[in-house]
């Protein structure tokens, strides 16, 4: 287990400073501040398959997708200080988008189940018209999709877009890398 003084150490080596998150955190509960600061040493020292910059960059990513924004700014800042571009960072905020977005699509039963919502779901013209492109363009569409479509079609197509965007035509990271951050 580490100390509160190596957690400082460790700030100022990879950040050059030690964050306002740190402090506090460490002020708190110190405890919980060494558990956090473990975790981060084995995510970045203990993956010797991945680059450190994404490491660092799925660290953001989960920081985006759970909070709090301050260790989404550490993360940040590491995935800069490893080498990571504006673009890949870019790619990487949109795999967690994508992320997230998943995991409403999983959950879509639960929002759909409320009665004001039910009415909605039956769908629209312009719903069973997007469900009927994608059925002659793709085939196979997933249940969730179609569920999605009905509820908001706006919200599928930019869904669909942006998933395409991200995983076919990703700007920088490699797409192994887009699978392993989102």
């Amino acid at each position: 287990m580490s100390s509160i003084e190596e957690i400082r150490k460790f700030a100022e080596k990879t950040l050059g400073e030690v964050p306002k998150v740190i402090d506090l955190l460490s002020n708190i509960d110190q405890k919980t501040a060494i558990e956090q600061f473990d975790e981060n040493v084995n995510l970045y020292l203990g993956r010797s398959v991945l680059p450190k910059k994404i490491s660092s960059l799925i660290a953001m990513s989960v920081a985006l997708a759970n909070g709090p924004k301050e260790s989404a700014i550490i993360h940040f800042n590491l995935s800069k200080k490893f080498g990571a571009d504006n673009i890949e960072i870019l790619d990487a905020i949109k795999a967690t988008k994508m992320a997230i977005m998943s995991s409403l699509l999983d959950s879509l039963d639960i929002i759909t189940n409320n009665q004001l919502l039910a009415k909605k779901i039956q769908g629209s013209e312009e719903s069973y018209e997007l469900i009927d492109e994608l059925k002659k363009n793709v085939g196979t569409i997933p249940e969730r999709i179609i569920k999605l479509a009905k509820l908001s079609p706006e919200l599928a197509k930019e869904h669909l877009r942006e998933r395409s965007e991200l995983l076919i035509n990703s700007s920088r990271l490699d797409k192994k890398y887009m699978f392993a951050i989102a």
